[in-house]
């Protein structure tokens, strides 16, 4: 229950920035429009771009937008605004797991996001721009699936990162390196079976794929022709096992889902031990003095109470 509460807070805090979500929309909006007619200007003259028709390009392309809405949290900055004013040391010392709380927490935004931007953008795309889905029941069940990874994973990734804030004690640098590094190697600009041999050798098999073109490969049905080839090791191995694509592909998400979720506990159990609060000490030692706010005093008995 405490973790339900920690989502609810969360969203209903989301309420307050209802002018944030309209430019949100509108900034989405016009992202989308400009990609369009960019690509609309590439494809003049061509039928295909690698194994994408302009119907594929325009659905893989504008549905990433909506991944990018569905997606968008930076583990980073909250970590470096609860470090700063010392409110941390509350989550701490309280009988629930940080990497968990931050979770759940997030959780709250995305819910937020998914009703008063995501939806109304997916809706505006599908209806309005020349996208086309078209998925079986299965390929449907495994696209959600991706989703729900390719989230999970960010925050991850995210979270690994933001751990490195505990010893630099500002997030900008950090999370500028993660935002470059997610949008050049996870196929959110463009597909990843169009960088060049030797990239792809890298780029398909490092789990940055999962958060993008893992998802948008489904949804575009280019799953068994992108990932069936000789650059993708993993999936290899396991087609040569004998599991048909989609199997190999969800496979693949569980596996890799394993390894960063164990990690993230492993690197936190680690970190947490050195962590000192802005104008504190190491607080794992109980007899160490806090220093804490009096805003996060005054959490103190909402979330936990």
């Amino acid at each position: 229950m405490k973790f339900l509460y920690v989502f609810y807070l969360s969203f209903k805090s989301q309420t307050i920035y209802l002018a944030h979500v309209y430019m949100s929309i509108m900034f989405a909006l016009t992202q989308v429009v400009v990609l369009f007619f960019f690509w609309k200007a590439v494809y003049t003259g061509r039928t295909l771009i690698d194994t994408y028709t302009f119907q594929d390009m325009i659905t893989y392309i504008l549905m990433a937008q909506i991944i990018d809405l569905l997606i968008f949290f930076s583990i980073e900055r909250y970590i470096s605004s609860q470090l700063a004013d010392g409110s941390i040391g509350v989550r701490l010392h309280k009988p629930i797991s940080f990497p968990v709380y931050v979770m759940f927490d997030q959780m709250g935004h995305t819910g937020f996001r998914i009703m008063t931007s995501v939806l109304p953008m997916f809706f505006i795309v599908l209806f309005f721009f020349d996208v086309h889905i078209s998925l079986t029941f299965i390929e449907s069940l495994v696209f959600i699936f991706s989703l729900i990874a390719s989230w999970i994973l960010l925050y991850c990734i995210q979270f690994i990162f933001g751990l490195f804030v505990f010893f630099t004690m500002a997030d900008g640098g950090i999370r500028g390196l993660r935002v470059t590094l997610v949008r050049l190697l996870s196929g959110s600009l463009v597909p990843l079976s169009m960088y060049p041999d030797w990239l792809q050798l890298v780029v398909m098999n490092i789990p940055l794929k999962l958060i993008y073109f893992v998802p948008l490969s489904i949804l575009t049905g280019k799953h068994t022709s992108d990932f069936a080839n000789k650059y993708d090791v993993i999936h290899q191995i396991l087609i040569k096992l004998g599991m048909p694509s989609l199997m190999a592909i969800t496979v693949e998400i569980i596996v890799w889902l394993a390894v960063f979720l164990l990690s993230v506990n492993y690197l936190w159990n680690q970190t947490k031990r050195d962590v000192v609060i802005q104008g504190g000490k190491d607080f794992e030692n109980p007899a160490t003095f806090l220093s804490i706010s009096k805003a996060a005093l005054c959490e103190v008995g909402t979330v936990y109470e």
